[in-house]
C-alpha cells in the first residue's frame, strides 16, 4: 500500500529546464550590457584619440568591454550544454511500467545550431576586435612617443635660436660704442628696429625653460624665435648699414666721442680721468643728441666703483 502511494505521488523535482532558461537569459542580457559598455568605450577612446589626450585607461577600458563579451558569450554557451546534457540524462533513465513504444524511423534531418554557430561567430569577432585594439593602442603609443620626441627636439632648438638672440641683443645693449655705430637699433621709431623688439617681445612671452605638453604652443615658440632671429639680422644689417648720421656731427666729432667712451671704459686710467672723459661725451652731445642711460650708466658705476676702491687702497696704505 505504501509502495503505491509512493507510486501515485513522486517527490517533487527542481524544474531544470526554467532554471537554465533563466541562467541563459540572465548570460544574454550581460552579453548586451557588455557590447554597450564596449560601444561608449571606444567612442571615448576615439574622441579622446581626436583632442590629442588619450590614456592607458582608454584603451584599457576597451579591453576590458572586449573581455567581457568574451567571458559572456562563454557563459552563454554552457546553458547549451547544461541542457543536452540534462535531456541525454533523462533519455538514459528506464521508464517505470511503460509500454514499448513502436519503432520510428530514424530521423535523418540535420539540425543545425544556430545560435551555437552564431555565437561561435561573435566569439571569433570579439578576439578579431580585441586584436585591432590592441595593435591600434600600440601604434598610438608609439606615435605618441615620436610625437613628444618631436616636440622636445623642437622646443630645444628654438631655445637655441632664441638664446643666440638674446646674447646678440644683449652684447649690443651692453657696448656704449654701438650707439654711435648703428644708432637705429636704439631706435624703435625705425621699421625694422620695431619689428624687432616685437617679435623678441612675443618669443620671451612664449619661452619656457620645461618642454610644454601641447605640441602647438612648441611651434608657436619655434615660429616666433625664428621670426625673431629674422628680424634681428634684418635691424643689425640696416642699422650697420646707415651707421651714424646726424646733422650737426661730422666725422671728426664722432671720433672724439668714440675715443672718449673708449678712455672712460679704461680700467688703467684713473677715476679722474675717467670722469673727463665721461664729461666729454655729454660736452659733445649736449643740446644736439639724446644719449642713451644704456652709454653712461654702466661706465659711471664702473667708475665710481674703480675710485672707492682706489679710495680704500689708499687708507690701508697710510
Amino acid at each position: 500500500m505504501t509502495a503505491l502511494l509512493a507510486i501515485d505521488n513522486p517527490p517533487p523535482t527542481l524544474d531544470t529546464s526554467a532554471t537554465v532558461d533563466f541562467l541563459e537569459g540572465a548570460v544574454w542580457v550581460c552579453l548586451i550590457g557588455a557590447v554597450v559598455y564596449t560601444l561608449w568605450a571606444a567612442a571615448a577612446y576615439v574622441l579622446a584619440q581626436s583632442k590629442g589626450s588619450v590614456t592607458i585607461s582608454d584603451g584599457g577600458r576597451v579591453l576590458t568591454g572586449l573581455a567581457a563579451i568574451l567571458g559572456c558569450g562563454l557563459a552563454a554557451a554552457a546553458p547549451k550544454l547544461v541542457r543536452s546534457l540534462i535531456i541525454e540524462g533523462d533519455a538514459a533513465e528506464p521508464a517505470v511500467d511503460a509500454a514499448p513504444a513502436p519503432e520510428q524511423a530514424p530521423d535523418t534531418s540535420v539540425d543545425i545550431p544556430w545560435d551555437i554557430i552564431g555565437l561561435i561567430l561573435l566569439l571569433a569577432a570579439g578576439v578579431t576586435a580585441l586584436g585591432f585594439a590592441v595593435a591600434r593602442f600600440r601604434r598610438n603609443s608609439s606615435a605618441r612617443k615620436r610625437i613628444a620626441q618631436q616636440n622636445a627636439a623642437d622646443h630645444a632648438a628654438a631655445l637655441k635660436v632664441y638664446d643666440t638672440v638674446a646674447a646678440a641683443y644683449a652684447e649690443h645693449l651692453a657696448d656704449p660704442h654701438s650707439f654711435f655705430e648703428r644708432p637705429l637699433l636704439d631706435d624703435i621709431t625705425d621699421d625694422r628696429t620695431a619689428a624687432f623688439i616685437d617679435a623678441f617681445a612675443n618669443a620671451g612671452h612664449l619661452r619656457t625653460d620645461t618642454v610644454p605638453v601641447d605640441p602647438d604652443r612648441t611651434r608657436r615658440f619655434v615660429d616666433a624665435t625664428s621670426l625673431a632671429h629674422r628680424t634681428w639680422i634684418a635691424a643689425h644689417a640696416h642699422a650697420t648699414k646707415i651707421g651714424f648720421t646726424h646733422p650737426t656731427f661730422d666725422k671728426r666729432t664722432v671720433e672724439r666721442i668714440t675715443a672718449s667712451i673708449t678712455v672712460a671704459q679704461n680700467d688703467s686710467a684713473t677715476p679722474d680721468e675717467r670722469r673727463a672723459a665721461l664729461d666729454a661725451v655729454a660736452r659733445l652731445t649736449d643740446g644736439a643728441l639724446r644719449v642713451p642711460d644704456r652709454v653712461t650708466t654702466g661706465i659711471r658705476a664702473a667708475i665710481d666703483t674703480a675710485a672707492r676702491k682706489q679710495l680704500t687702497t689708499g687708507r690701508a696704505a697710510h
